[in-house]
């Protein structure tokens, strides 16, 4: 603002209401000991020692005091000459009457009368003439205002016939004996192209005509404002501020996008002032600087970007540009929950606070781009990628890990079916790497998830089993969970031997290695338990059920036998010498039918089994069915325990029309006339 040795007429509203409430008392900038007056600012500017850019200006004018608290100002306009600037005026000159704000502070925001610290563009002029610039110039007239009331005219030129304080009458402060407005330059201190316009945080920011400190312009003798616009061109920069806040011993490129990305990002008001010189010479022709609070890297491929906080930490761990991740390529990015992220050349690093910032690269961060990022289950990283024997790798996350290996790729790896895969040893154990992530939309809620040397199978009523080896090729055959057999309800059990077997909900599979693997269900399982499974007579299953025997009947066969099922009947066991003596008589299609028993001992070592049209008798006599009238009438003479004894031949035609059979005490034969027992002698 500028000078006002009369009563506030050009004061912000804010900065009128913080001066009333300090009761009048105008506190100063505190400063530490006075630098020393800067008389070169060209050259400084050429080396890269000015903490404001220039934006590469055609001419940057700098006005600059020794400390904060003094208003007395060195004014210098640097023209630009190639890759450096030379001088082209310097001029005494005054600021504002409590001097500089220090950088970031808003100049209209607090205490009136001071000076913004910082570099700001040109582009429009005013005065009672037009000295031939080529700024866009307003020539003052009686309703030329400046506006400084909050409302559409905060801080632009506007006209009126009426004065309104704060709004400022330029034609006035022009026509003054001073001579304050006869020649002026706005500088873009609050409003555009600089920064949009907030009101209550100063206006009519000006380089202007004037012999004396101002209200937080920069005022030169009228001559020199006169020069100035003559010279001027849109863009040029304004650079204004304490020696201290200005200008740092440290270099860097000017022009180069170190300098620019410092300034985009807000200059020492965000990072602080720099604390080395721009550094080159890094792989791939890379350039880094250091700040107070962080640094900015810069490389032709990735362009220009701050590097700080925990994940500048994290970028050091992995070893800077010469690690896995090389250069960055973006800068920080917001994420929920407090999240944030940087791209590099080789992958990203994520920062949560719950997590700390972890590094993301090659496949196993592909794999968590395809689960949604932090947005998916997977939610944050919480470890680096840890290597594995064999060229494998893992990353635990928040809802799980990524697990990858050359030979199976990259696969998330979560819940009850990640804590399944951990009972069993992970990669190290039988199933080995994942080869997919989790399928879902199986039926009753279940899922899976493929593995190296299987799968693991869940559904809510059975948890999470491992499938795998020969019991999972029958799981296979008979239909997975679709099938009879439903959903795994146990691992893989091991029993005596090499075999090994697994529950289902509608049974189980049984191997082994001299039978195979084979399902083991319904009532025929039953019956099988009954003998004790595997430790039975029966031994390991052979085969499936073999369905659509007659009457609705299967069976199944074993190592020892078989087991035999009808509705009428039930499950019924068929082994040893009766079994053999059942094949010949036919099995079910004979004249015995169905099983009806099982095999029944008999004092002195025999045996029998009923079934639907007889029995089959085993003694040291042989083994040998019997039925009909035959079975009937040795079953009157008291069977083995009769005279008879057991029978010693099948039955047989002994004659045309007669069914013979031969015991170890006679013979029985039948014919149309009758049945007749005959004892031997």
């Amino acid at each position: 603002m500028k000078t006002l040795p009369r009563f506030l007429s050009t004061l912000s509203v804010g900065t009128i209401i913080v001066a009333m409430l300090a009761s009048g008392s105008v506190a100063r900038a505190t400063s530490a000991e006075a630098a020393s007056q800067v008389t070169n600012p060209c050259s400084r500017l050429s080396s890269g020692q000015s903490k404001y850019s220039g934006f590469s200006a055609n001419r940057v004018t700098f006005a600059t005091t020794t400390d904060r608290g003094q208003t007395r100002a060195l004014v210098t306009t640097c023209v630009r000459a190639g890759n450096s600037y030379q001088q082209e005026w310097q001029s005494a000159g005054y600021v504002g009457r409590s001097g500089f704000k220090a950088p970031g502070v808003p100049s209209g925001h607090t205490q009136y009368e001071f000076s913004p610290t910082g570099s700001y563009s040109v582009t429009e002029g005013f005065g009672l003439w037009n000295p031939g610039t080529r700024l866009r110039f307003q020539v003052l007239n009686r309703n030329s205002r400046w506006g400084g009331r909050p409302n559409s005219n905060y801080n632009r030129y506007f006209e009126s016939s009426s004065d309104i304080w704060p709004d400022e009458n330029m034609w006035s402060f022009a026509t003054r004996p001073t001579g304050d407005y006869r020649q002026g330059v706005v500088i873009n201190y609050n409003r555009p192209p600089d920064s949009s316009i907030r009101a209550g945080e100063g206006f009519a920011i000006f380089l202007h005509s004037n012999p004396e400190p101002t209200a937080g312009c920069i005022s030169l003798p009228e001559s020199v404002v006169t020069r100035y616009l003559r010279n001027a061109q849109p863009g040029d920069r304004i650079i204004m501020g304490a020696v201290d806040d200005i200008f740092t011993p440290y270099s860097s490129n000017p022009f180069g996008s170190i300098t620019q990305k410092y300034a985009q990002l807000g200059g020492q008001v965000v990072l602080g002032n720099p604390i080395s010189n721009e550094t080159g010479g890094l792989p791939g022709g890379g350039a880094y600087q250091d700040f107070q609070r962080g640094s900015i890297v810069w490389s032709p491929a990735g362009g220009a970007h701050l590097s700080d906080g925990a994940i500048r930490d994290a970028w050091q761990r992995s070893g800077f540009e010469r690690g896995a991740l090389g250069y960055p390529t973006s800068d920080t990015i917001a994420l929920r929950f407090g999240g944030s992220y940087q791209n590099y050349q080789g992958g990203a690093i994520i920062y949560s606070p719950a997590t700390g910032a972890q590094p993301s690269f090659g496949p196993i961060r592909g794999a968590y781009q395809q689960s949604g990022f932090e947005n998916g289950p997977l939610g944050y990283p919480t470890t680096g990628v840890v290597s594995l024997p064999g060229g494998g790798s893992y990353q635990n996350y928040q809802g799980g890990a990524i697990v990858y290996s050359p030979s199976s790729g990259a696969w998330a790896s979560t819940g009850t079916i990640r804590t399944a895969w951990a009972r069993l040893g992970f990669e190290q154990g039988i199933l080995g790497y994942p080869t997919s992530n989790e399928t879902r939309g199986l039926k009753d809620g279940g899922t899976y998830q493929n593995y190296q040397g299987g799968a693991i199978i869940y559904s809510p009523a059975t948890g999470a089993q491992p499938s795998f080896g020969p019991i999972r090729g029958a799981y296979q055959q008979s239909g997975f969970e679709n099938g009879p057999l439903g959903y795994p309800t146990t691992g893989v059990v091991s029993l005596p031997g090499g075999g090994s077997y697994q529950n289902y909900q509608g049974g189980a599979i049984v191997y082994s290695p001299s039978s195979g693997a084979w399902a083991s269900t319904g009532t025929i399982r039953t019956a099988w338990a009954r003998l004790g499974f595997e430790q039975g007579i029966l031994g390991y299953p052979t085969s499936n059920e073999t369905r659509g025997l007659k009457d609705g009947g299967t069976y199944q066969n074993y190592q020892g036998g078989a087991i035999i099922y009808s509705p009428a009947t039930g499950a019924q066991p068929s082994f040893g010498p009766i079994r053999g003596a059942y094949q010949q008589s036919g099995f079910e299609n004979g004249p015995l039918g169905y099983p009806t028993t099982g095999v029944v001992s008999l004092p002195g070592g025999g045996s029998y089994q009923n079934y639907q049209g007889g029995a089959i008798v085993s003694s040291v006599a042989g083994t040998y069915g019997t039925w009909g009238p035959i079975r009937a009438a040795w079953g009157k003479e008291g069977f083995e325990r009769g005279p008879l004894g057991y029978p010693t031949s099948g039955q047989y035609e002994s004659s045309p029309g007669v069914t013979a059979q031969d015991f170890q005490g006679g013979l029985i034969t039948t014919s149309a006339t009758g049945t007749t027992v005959s004892l031997n002698p």
